[in-house]
């Protein structure tokens, strides 16, 4: 009984799921599919792009030497490729995702994530610098 209580208040909200591939998309589709009809669920596709990190770096390669100056502050951010980035990414997760809330210059978001605050990824322009 207390199964069917849950499962009728939660029919009636509205529940996304945000989450990493870890490098395997359909094996976490495969997890969530029994909550087909609760949940949306909204992850990355591209199974090389297997957490946050990577998947904003990808959506930031068009405009990357902008996107860096938001996230990396250090003296050597013009020796700094996209994989020197990725890492300092992964490696410092509050930095440069403060950055990026605290900076007056617009980024690119995954689709995926988009998608969890309901924008259509296709109808998103260019950003504003």
């Amino acid at each position: 009984m207390k199964l069917s209580i849950c499962t009728d208040v939660f029919s009636k909200i509205p529940l996304t799921v945000v989450t990493d591939n870890d490098g395997n998309a359909e094996a976490v589709r495969k997890r969530y599919e029994k909550y087909t009809g609760l949940v949306t669920l909204c992850v990355e596709s591209d199974n090389t792009l297997n957490t946050l990190e990577p998947s904003v770096l990808a959506a930031n390669l068009d405009t990357f030497e902008s996107f860096k100056s938001i996230i990396y502050l250090g003296k050597d951010i013009e020796s700094r490729d996209p994989d020197s980035i990725k890492s300092f990414m992964i490696g410092n997760k509050t930095d440069w995702s403060m950055r990026v809330f605290t900076s007056e210059k617009k980024i690119n978001y995954p689709s995926y994530i988009l998608k969890a605050i309901g924008i259509d990824s296709e109808n998103v322009g260019d950003r504003d610098e």
